[in-house]
């Protein structure tokens, strides 16, 4: 993972978790994600995943967008944007797609391993 050049991250700061998508931004591949419970910590929980990102990329522009519910003073403080409509909507269809290759070669797989099999 170190060496890619660009990531787009979204991070959902919610009001008991802290989720992050980290897609490379030519691909769009999906390079990694993480769920963590953050005890009321919030802005403790993004400054754990910045460090963590930054130590998975270290050689990347990074390009950042906070959502949920607790990250509009969290954006406000870093100078990023904060995004309140539906932007996890759209991080989960960009996962999708991100998954949708692998997911329709298994079951291709799958259903060539059943016809093989009659």
């Amino acid at each position: 993972m170190g060496n890619v050049s660009a990531v787009d991250i979204g991070i959902d700061v919610g009001s008991t978790t802290t989720k992050i998508c980290a897609l490379d931004a030519l691909s769009r591949n999906l390079l990694h994600t993480s769920y963590a419970r953050h005890g009321a910590r919030q802005a403790e929980s993004v400054r754990a995943a910045l460090n963590s990102l930054a130590r998975l990329f270290p050689r990347a522009g990074i390009r950042l967008a906070l959502t949920g519910s607790g990250a509009a003073p969290i954006a406000d403080k870093l100078g990023v944007p904060f995004v309140q409509e539906h932007f996890e909507v759209i991080v989960l269809g960009i996962v999708a797609v991100s998954v949708a290759p692998a997911v329709i070669g298994a079951v291709k797989a799958a259903l060539n391993g059943r016809k093989k099999k009659a």
